[in-house]
């Protein structure tokens, strides 16, 4: 079949093949050749900082997740020579002197050993899937000495506790490729830290990261990847009963798993670690490589494809060639302490593509539509307490945050400011980005509530305790400065989110003593050039820009609407724009507020989208909503009968 009927026939959705993430990856090993050291031990990619480990971890950084691409494009191949930009480089040579020179005392280039946590830990996994894949090209040549001066240095990482997250994962990857190498390796670690994986599951294919609430895209980039890889690269599975009840989590997770893709498979952008941009699709590719998805395999490309794609498009490379630490451009203050220049590269997961041979039916079959540009829908997951909602007209997607929060693992190696704009507000956007930053009047309210006291400012949401998820609702609590200020819990405000189409009504009961005042905007809309269109009515203010819109409208107890602007906060734009409401009067004791929040990756008529709600109704702490279409519901905040729901549909 020649390319251009390829493209036609088997992808008439993105246009993309297998040569195309070729393409990509060859771009990738491009900018790494130049960056190689001279004795090939590090890839030294120049960035605005290095991380808090520094500028020789980073080096090491870079080789290894420059191996990780390398070692799935090498599987099965018969030599180690890949496309590299204008050429062609072998890889396999390349990476058989680095590993030697890395790991040797006396080379200038050592990686040197570890005294106890370090990023070396993570990026030993990263070395050892490389090899495992790549083994009957570079490992499989090595002298018996030289196996054992690399698996030294891999075991002496062993010695040191993994933190009590994700990181158990590669304690597991590491003694695995040991094992199979017929190293020394320790299988007692082995076995503790699967347990320990196994102990952070949830329900529905969600894990926990780690001992708190946290459920973000760690989920798909990283607990889901490496299960799947240890069954693959354990060569005596002890256990076998944990691989099929990791694999069948997989499944359930992957179960949902395409409706937090927009039309052009961009997703929320929610939590930490976003500059890995389109890893998270690594979940689905190692579900189809081991067999175990619900989705099939032309939903898969399609959706794995669209995701790459997206971000090539839309600042994937830098000027030099590098991708830089961002979502569509270089954007540092997103990055977390410990990212540095090579960290993007963690992305390279999306390249466990290459695992599935040409002939595979990931490969070979036509693509498929995904969820969002079948029709609307908002499905509701009580764990991890999140709607995500889908809209066909403009192919956006919401994610809603009624449950996941950082704040037990908010350790001091990776939290910045940043952290509670990333997990803490109520929406996020396949499209729109919430800014990661106070506005120019010191607002922090973007898609969130937010009291402001004269003594302790403004408040931001810590602790997310969740009481109810369901199909287009989700009610949670949170302790707006108690968390922050010694556990001392005056205030409270339980908060319940209905979305009706792609409409949110957030409906909230405040409770404080302290007289606040409060603020809630919606999406902050970036550009870079020109002005906003703002406009205004009675209950409502609307900010559009070239390309978006964003509409926030007063239902109870509000009195006034404004917009805020920001400058170097949104990693979309230079500037942004937020719309949104305020009390007019400080909250005497406690107070129902509410609002309605529309935003699309498009302009809509104002007037028009607001007629969807008829009447707003308050009586105690149940508020009423009926709708233009003859629907209702009822929210009833605060304490329940027995046997009742907060939420009611009519």
């Amino acid at each position: 079949m020649s390319k251009k009927t390829e493209h036609i026939t088997l992808s008439p959705l993105t246009g993309w093949t297998i040569r195309d993430w070729c393409d990509v990856s060859s771009r990738i090993l491009a900018s790494a050749y130049r960056h190689l050291s001279p004795g090939r031990a590090l890839v030294n990619f120049k960035g605005p900082r290095p991380s808090i480990y520094g500028p020789l971890s980073d080096g090491v950084e870079g080789f290894a997740r420059t191996f990780l691409l390398i070692g799935f494009r090498l599987g099965g191949r018969r030599d180690g020579r890949l496309e590299t930009g204008d050429e062609t480089v072998d890889w396999a040579k390349i990476y058989r002197a680095g590993l030697l020179n890395g790991t040797a005392g006396d080379h200038p280039e050592y990686w040197g050993e570890i005294s106890g946590k370090h990023q070396y830990m993570v990026e030993a996994a990263s070395i050892s899937i490389a090899l495992y894949f790549s083994r009957h090209l570079i490992w499989d040549l090595y002298t018996k000495e030289e196996q054992d001066q690399i698996g030294r240095w891999l075991r002496h990482l062993l010695q040191y506790p993994f933190e009590d997250k994700n990181w158990v994962l590669f304690g597991v990857i590491i003694n695995s490729f040991l094992k199979a190498a017929e190293q020394e390796y320790y299988q007692d670690q082995i076995d503790f830290y699967l347990d320990r994986y196994d102990s952070y599951y949830e329900a529905e294919g969600w894990y926990r990261d780690g001992v708190g609430p946290q459920y973000d895209l760690y989920n798909p980039w990283a607990l889901h990847f490496y299960a799947h890889l240890w069954s693959e690269m354990d060569p005596d599975i002890l256990r076998p009963e944990l691989v099929e009840l990791f694999q069948e989590r997989s499944r359930l997770f992957l179960e949902k798993f395409s409706h937090y893709f927009s039309s052009t498979a961009s997703h929320p952008a929610f939590g930490r670690s976003l500059i890995y941009r389109c890893a998270l699709v690594a979940a689905a590719l190692v579900g189809t490589w081991k067999g175990h998805t619900p989705l099939s395999p032309g939903l898969t490309r399609r959706l794995c494809s669209q995701s790459l794609k997206y971000f090539v498009e839309n600042g994937l490379f830098g000027d030099d060639g590098t991708v830089p630490l961002g979502w569509t451009r270089d954007f540092v203050p997103m990055a977390e302490k410990y990212s540095g220049p090579a960290s993007p590269l963690w992305l390279n997961k999306v390249f466990s593509a290459f695992l599935m041979q040409e002939d595979h039916s990931f490969w070979t079959s036509v693509e498929e539509p995904l969820p969002v540009e079948k029709g609307d829908y908002c499905l509701g997951h009580k764990i991890p307490g999140f709607l995500v909602q889908g809209h066909q007209t403009t192919g956006h997607v919401q994610l809603i945050n009624q449950g996941s929060d950082s704040y037990v693992n908010a350790s001091t190696d990776w939290k910045t400011p940043a952290s509670d704009y990333l997990y803490l507000k109520y929406a996020y956007s396949s499209h729109l980005f919430n800014d990661i930053g106070p506005t120019e009047e010191g607002l922090v309210c973007g898609n969130m509530i937010s009291l402001y006291e004269e003594q302790r400012g403004f408040s931001h949401r810590e602790r997310v305790y969740p009481l109810h998820v369901s199909d287009r609702a989700a009610v949670s609590y949170h302790y707006p400065f108690g968390e922050q200020f010694g556990m001392k819990r005056d205030s409270r405000i339980e908060t319940a989110i209905i979305m009706k189409g792609d409409h949110q009504i957030r409906i909230h009961w405040v409770v404080s003593p302290n007289r606040p005042l409060a603020y809630e905007g919606g999406y902050s809309l970036a550009y870079d050039a020109g002005v906003p269109l703002i406009s205004s009515g009675e209950d409502w203010i609307s900010v559009q820009t070239e390309n978006a819109q964003c509409c926030v409208r007063k239902l109870l107890g509000y009195g006034e609407v404004g917009t805020s602007d920001a400058i170097d906060v949104n990693p979309l734009g230079k500037r942004s724009t937020l719309p949104y409401v305020k009390t007019g009067v400080p909250i005497s004791a406690q107070g129902i507020l509410a609002c309605e929040v529309i935003a699309r990756p498009a302009h809509f008529n104002v007037e028009t989208e607001l007629s969807l709600i008829e009447s707003c109704a308050l009586m105690g702490r149940v508020v009423m909503l009926h709708f233009s279409d003859g629907e209702a519901v009822t929210v009833k905040l605060g304490p329940v009968e027995e046997g009742e729901e907060k939420v009611e549909w009519q």
